[in-house]
C-alpha cells in the first residue's frame, strides 16, 4: 500500500519537474519499494482516462459500459507495464541501469501532472470549439515535459530523451489500437 506522504512527494517531485527543476527528483522514492509504490500514480491517472474515455464516445457503443471499460483497464494495465519492461534493456544498452528505477518512477508520476492537464484541455476543447487549437499545444508541451523527465531522470540526451518518449509514445497507440479494436469487435 502506499501513503499520502509518498503520494504528494510523488506528485511534488513531478511538479518540480514540469517546472524545470531538476532537483524534484530528489523527491522521488528509487528504491525498490518506491518504484513498486509509483505504479499507484496509475490509480490516479485512471479517473481522468475515464473521463476523457467517456467525452470521445469510447462507453457509448452497442456494449454497453462494462466491454470498454474492462478492456480499458486491462489496456491501461499492460500499457503502464510494457513500457518499463521495454525500458529495462535499453537502459542496460545505453548504460544507465543505474537510473532506470529513477526514471520509471519520474515517468510514473509525471503521468498524474500530465493527466492534470490534458483532462481540462480536453473537456475545454470539447464544450468551446473556439479553444480546439489549444489541445495541439497541450500536447505538444506534454510531450517536451516527457523528454524533459526521460533526459533528467536518465541523465542522457535530449534527442535519446525524445526517443526515448517516442519509444512510449508508438508502444501507448499500438496498446490503444488494439483495445479500440477489441471494443468495436
Amino acid at each position: 500500500m502506499i501513503g499520502a506522504a509518498d503520494i504528494a512527494c510523488g506528485i511534488r517531485g513531478a511538479w518540480r519537474l514540469a517546472q524545470r527543476r531538476e532537483d524534484g527528483l530528489a523527491l522521488f522514492d528509487d528504491t525498490r519499494t518506491g518504484f513498486w509504490r509509483s505504479f499507484w500514480a496509475l490509480a490516479l491517472v485512471a479517473p481522468g482516462q475515464i473521463l476523457i474515455g467517456i467525452a470521445g464516445g469510447l462507453f457509448s457503443g452497442p456494449h454497453g459500459i462494462f466491454v470498454p471499460l474492462s478492456v480499458q483497464t486491462i489496456a491501461t494495465i499492460i500499457d503502464a507495464v510494457a513500457f518499463p519492461l521495454v525500458m529495462a534493456p535499453i537502459a542496460d544498452e545505453i548504460g544507465r541501469r543505474d537510473h532506470y528505477m529513477r526514471f520509471v518512477v519520474a515517468y510514473n508520476w509525471s503521468a498524474v501532472v500530465r493527466m492534470g492537464l490534458f483532462v481540462p484541455t480536453v473537456l475545454m476543447s470539447l464544450t468551446f470549439p473556439a479553444t480546439h487549437l489549444l489541445l495541439p499545444v497541450v500536447v505538444l508541451l506534454l510531450l517536451f515535459y516527457q523528454v524533459y523527465v526521460a533526459r533528467t531522470a536518465l541523465a542522457v540526451s535530449g534527442l535519446l530523451g525524445a526517443g526515448i518518449v517516442l519509444l512510449n509514445v508508438l508502444l501507448d497507440m499500438a496498446v490503444g489500437l488494439i483495445a479500440r479494436g477489441l471494443v468495436a469487435g
